[in-house]
């Protein structure tokens, strides 16, 4: 694995460390990056914060940090925050000691078990467990903490669809989930949905207070079809974890509609792989009108492909898709490896921390950049922070690809302490910032302590810059290590040459390769883009990394 040197440090934050408001603990959450905007003479501040590592497993609910900072914002004057920041994480008291979802059941709740060897004319109980997933929801109460458990080591053709059911509150969801010993119970869905919320017309809209646990969706055809958790229409605190969704055409679909939307949705410690379809669109996981959408230490593989096999895709098959009209979406240590074009795009912005990429033609993608999708909610703000990417290659011979990180559109937010290697695609770039997209563009963006090693070829550029003054300003690129050796791809690529105001700071930044830097097509001095971004302390050198 490739490691920083251990010199570098990560950069001082000028503000104190804020106090938890809501949760009964005495975590400090680490400042990792303040960024500021200036609007109309106006100028506001943004923060994120690294959970530390004792709050690990308290990550998926919102709680709300508060502080009092002084920030200064040109050496002289300071400027206070004046509202508070919402950080998604898991409520503690809903997890085991291992993380792992452990509320119990209500006096008053139903345990319905379903096992192969049962039957539908049994009571459901464990002694005499119904017989089809579909015989145990007959049972189950909306609005009652029910809970519906089918045996490890079975196989069940019926599907968990026309789901129309509640639970109780936050601590009295109802639930399916599985028991005994062994595999995941499989539902097998033989062109069909493995779970399936259907939007109504009439009668309740927002379903809320789901957990479905453990289960294993598996779709039998060759090509894919269908889809394995499918949900349309509103809902609230809706939890699924440790569930398998393979060979599906998309994976997991989440979608608002007619004006309902999903708060507070997580997905956590699930498998996705393997989503295909014979034509047409293809996706592991698709999101559509959340609001705080947490998915977090899942592994996302080989989704987004047309055909029988895995060799063919396009543009617009991923692992994970977000609308722009999300907010709040946070991906959170997961695996994302080998989808038909992107691991993750978020369209609207998020948080994307401390995941593993590998082998995706564009392995990061945030931004608005679709004159088909509508306006994003918020202004797109983006921290992707402390990732490693290895590899990216071409979607096609004809779509050449091979991107590690591309921001199109944000206002606020970082590129932080990530390691991005070897991408290889005929458009092999490690980042691009490209504020070129509508009237947004990229406004006060922080890219900081980023290892970019070997990332392409000679028909892009390692760190690649777009944009106009309007659409590209605000930038600070300070303490990254940009190593090209293997080729004679640019260093760095501006699209047009940098103009007073697109780059707020530069500084501390390594440099060993021999493509040099480039100004639209011409080619400068390292000396030249230093004059250019107003850089006085980066350095063209070699570094040495552990593993070399």
């Amino acid at each position: 694995s490739l490691a920083s040197p251990s010199s570098r440090t990560n950069p001082t934050i000028t503000t104190a460390r804020p106090t938890l408001t809501t949760v009964s603990r005495s975590l400090q959450p680490e400042p990792i990056g303040a960024w500021y905007v200036d609007s109309g003479g106006v100028t506001t501040w943004t923060l994120w914060y690294n959970i530390p590592e004792g709050a690990r497993a308290v990550y998926g609910e919102n709680f709300t940090v508060s502080w009092a900072a002084a920030l200064a914002t040109d050496g002289s004057s300071n400027t206070t925050p004046t509202s508070a920041s919402s950080v998604a994480v898991v409520n503690k008291s809903k997890t085991d000691s291992s993380g792992w979802y452990a509320v119990p059941a209500s006096a008053d709740s139903r345990q319905i078990y379903v096992s192969p060897t049962g039957s539908d004319a049994n009571p459901g109980t464990q002694a005499q467990p119904k017989g089809t997933p579909a015989g145990g929801m007959a049972l189950m109460r909306s609005g009652f903490p029910d809970r519906l458990y089918l045996e490890r080591g079975g196989t069940y053709a019926s599907f968990l669809t026309a789901w129309q059911l509640n639970g109780r509150g936050p601590t009295e969801p109802i639930m399916v989930g599985a028991y005994g010993t062994g595999a995941r119970p499989i539902i097998s869905a033989a062109g069909g949905q493995g779970f399936g919320r259907q939007y109504r017309s009439s009668g309740d809209q927002n379903h809320r207070y789901i957990v479905l646990s453990g289960l294993d969706f598996q779709q039998s055809g060759s090509s894919g079809g269908e889809t394995g958790f499918w949900w349309l229409g509103g809902g609230t605190d809706v939890w699924v974890e440790d569930c398998r969704f393979a060979g599906f055409s998309e994976g997991i679909t989440i979608q608002g509609f007619n004006g309902f939307n999903i708060n507070d949705l997580v997905i956590r410690r699930c498998v996705v792989v393997d989503s295909k379809v014979p034509s047409g669109k293809s996706q592991g996981l698709y999101i559509h009108q959340t609001a705080n959408a947490l998915i977090s230490e899942c592994v996302i593989d080989r989704n987004g492909y047309i055909g029988s096999g895995f060799g063919t895709s396009s543009i617009f098959n991923h692992n994970l898709y977000t609308s722009t009209e999300n907010t709040g979406t946070v991906f959170y240590e997961n695996i994302s490896t080998r989808a038909g074009s992107d691991g993750v795009k978020l369209r609207a912005g998020g948080l994307i921390y401390g995941n593993f990429f590998l082998q995706n033609p564009i392995n990061i993608k945030s931004g608005w950049d679709d004159a088909d999708d509508p306006a994003p909610r918020t202004n797109g703000q983006t921290l992707i922070a402390k990732n490693v990417i290895l590899g990216a290659s071409d979607i096609l011979p004809s779509s050449s690809r091979g991107w590690g990180i591309v921001v199109s559109n944000g206002v606020g937010g970082g590129v932080l302490d990530n390691i991005v290697a070897n991408t290889t695609g005929l458009q092999g770039t490690a980042l691009h910032l490209d504020g070129t997209y509508f009237t947004i563009g990229i406004n006060g963006f922080d890219v900081r302590n980023n290892t970019f090693y070997e990332p392409g070829n000679d028909n892009g550029g390692a760190v690649m810059f777009q944009g106009t003054l309007a659409q590209l300003r605000g930038v600070a690129f300070t303490g990254n290590i940009v190593d090209e050796t293997g080729t004679s791809e640019p260093l760095i690529r501006h699209y047009s040459t940098p103009v007073s105001g697109q780059f707020r700071e530069s500084a501390n930044n390594k440099f060993d390769g021999n493509g040099g830097y480039l100004f639209d097509t011409t080619s400068r001095t390292f000396a030249q883009w230093k004059t250019g971004v107003g850089d006085s302390t980066s350095t063209e050198e070699a570094v040495d990394f552990l593993d070399e």
